[in-house]
């Protein structure tokens, strides 16, 4: 199946999965960050015989990679800042 015929079977539950995802993520992900991970999921979705079933769960984890990755990073850039205060 093609990504266009793909994302035609998925559309319908896309919104409401990226608005879900959105209110779960608020503190760690933007609206970028969440529709980046809804094209990812939705481009492996894609790939298999039945991408709307797999969509919601393949969503879910990408967003949460991206939120743990978020806080990864901002734990990152504070330690730096407090190593350049120091130093």
């Amino acid at each position: 199946m093609n990504q266009t015929a793909s994302r035609s079977l998925t559309s319908p539950i896309r919104d409401p999965l990226a608005a879900r995802l959105a209110a779960e993520y608020a503190g760690h992900l933007d609206g970028r960050q969440i529709r980046h991970a809804l094209n990812e999921a939705g481009a492996l979705a894609s790939l298999t015989p039945f991408p709307a079933l797999f969509l919601p769960a393949l969503a879910e984890e990408k967003a949460r990679a991206a939120a743990t990755w978020s806080v990864r990073q901002r734990r990152i850039r504070r330690t730096g800042k407090i190593l350049t205060l120091t130093a």
